[in-house]
C-alpha cells in the first residue's frame, strides 16, 4: 500500500504567509553565511543538510489522505487537500471518465468536507465517487454544503456517478482484498476512525478524537483497534497544555498519541490535523518533544513523523 498526504491541517486552511517565507529565507541565508557558502556548487549540499522546517512547510490544506490499495484509490476525508488530489487524478483515467474513488469520511465538520466542491473528477461523466461514513443522512449533509447559500453548484449538477453509503462502526467493510473497519471516536457531533488492512499490513486513521481516560481500561477499545498497525495517523492538534485547556473540544496531543502508540505497538506514528495557529517551527518543536518523550519512555520502538503535504509512505 502507498499512503499520500494531501491535506494535514485541522479546523480551517492555514496557508503559509509572506512573512513566514521571508523568515525562512532569512534563517537559511544566516546559516549559509556561517557555513561560508560562497560557490554555487555548494548550494545543493547545504540545502540538503538543513532541517525540513527551514526549507519546506507542512502545508495549509485541511484533512485528506490517499491510500492506494488492492488497485483501488481509497481516500480518508475531503478537506481542501482533495482539490490537489483531484488534479493529480485527472492526469490518468479520471480525465477519461473511467476512474473510481472510495471516499471514507471521519465526520462532516466543514474542514473535512469543504474540499469536495473543488474535486474535479466529480465533474467528469463516467467517473464513480463512492462516499462512505457512519453518520446518517450523508447525502443531505453534502447537499447542504452545495446549497446556493454556500456554493453556486448543486450536488445534483455533478456529472460523475456519486453514491452515498452508511456503514456501521466495528463492522468490516471489504473493497476487493482491502478490509476497512470503522470505530467511534470521542468528538462533538461524533467522529469515526478507520483501520485499513491488506495482505497483513494495517493502517489506522484516527483524526478528531479526544482521549480523556488514559488508563488501560479507558483506552482498551482503542488499543485493541490500533494494535500492531504499521501506521497510525493521529490527531495531534494540541499541545498537552492546550488539550487540558480545551477539554471537550474533541482533539488530542502528540504526547497522548505517543503513549497510545507505545501501548498499541505501532510501528510508525504520524502526527496529523495540525492546529492552524502552529507554524512550521512550532510543529517541529512538537515533533522534537514527541521524539524525546518516546526515547525517554521507550516501551516499544516506534518511529514518529510529522504529516506534511506530499509525504508519501510505502507499507
Amino acid at each position: 500500500m502507498k499512503v499520500t498526504f494531501w491535506g494535514v491541517r485541522g479546523s480551517i486552511p492555514a496557508p503559509i504567509s509572506s512573512l513566514e517565507i521571508r523568515d525562512k529565507i532569512s534563517e537559511v541565508l544566516k546559516k549559509g553565511l556561517k557555513e561560508n557558502i560562497s560557490e554555487e556548487s555548494q548550494i545543493d549540499d547545504f540545502i540538503d543538510s538543513l532541517p525540513a522546517h527551514s526549507i519546506g512547510t507542512a502545508g495549509g490544506n485541511t484533512a485528506c489522505v490517499e491510500i492506494n490499495a488492492s488497485k483501488n484509490i481509497i481516500v480518508f476525508d475531503s478537506g481542501t487537500g482533495i482539490r490537489v488530489l483531484g488534479h493529480k487524478l485527472m492526469t490518468g483515467e479520471f480525465k477519461k471518465g473511467e476512474g473510481t474513488v472510495h471516499l471514507f469520511l471521519s465526520h462532516t465538520h466543514w474542514d473535512h468536507i469543504m474540499g469536495f466542491p473543488f474535486f474535479v473528477p466529480a465533474y467528469v461523466k463516467g467517473n464513480s465517487i463512492n462516499i462512505y461514513g457512519c453518520h446518517p443522512n450523508l447525502k443531505d449533509r453534502f447537499k447542504n454544503q452545495h446549497d446556493p447559500l454556500h456554493f453556486p453548484v448543486h450536488l445534483e449538477s455533478f456529472s460523475a456517478n456519486i453514491e452515498f453509503q452508511t456503514i456501521k462502526p466495528e463492522e468490516d467493510f471489504a473493497i476487493d482484498d482491502c478490509i476497512i473497519t470503522p470505530i467511534a471516536l470521542h468528538h462533538p457531533g461524533g467522529s469515526y476512525g478507520y483501520r485499513l488492512e491488506e495482505n497483513g499490513k494495517k493502517i489506522a486513521y484516527a483524526t478528531d478524537s479526544e482521549y480523556k481516560d488514559l488508563t488501560d481500561n479507558g483506552l482498551k477499545k482503542y488499543l485493541d483497534f490500533f494494535y500492531n498497525c504499521d501506521i497510525l495517523i493521529f490527531d495531534a492538534m494540541y499541545t498537552l497544555s492546550d488539550a487540558l485547556d480545551k477539554e471537550d473540544w474533541g482533539h488530542s496531543s502528540s504526547l497522548i498519541g505517543a503513549e497510545i502508540a507505545m501501548r498499541a505497538k505501532i510501528k510508525t506514528l504520524i502526527l496529523f490535523h495540525h492546529d492552524p495557529t502552529h507554524d512550521d517551527c512550532a510543529l517541529q518543536d512538537i515533533l522534537n518533544k514527541t521524539k524525546k518523550f518516546l526515547k525517554k519512555n521507550a516501551q516499544h520502538e516506534c518511529e514518529v513523523m510529522l504529516a506534511h503535504e506530499g509525504l508519501t509512505l510505502e507499507v
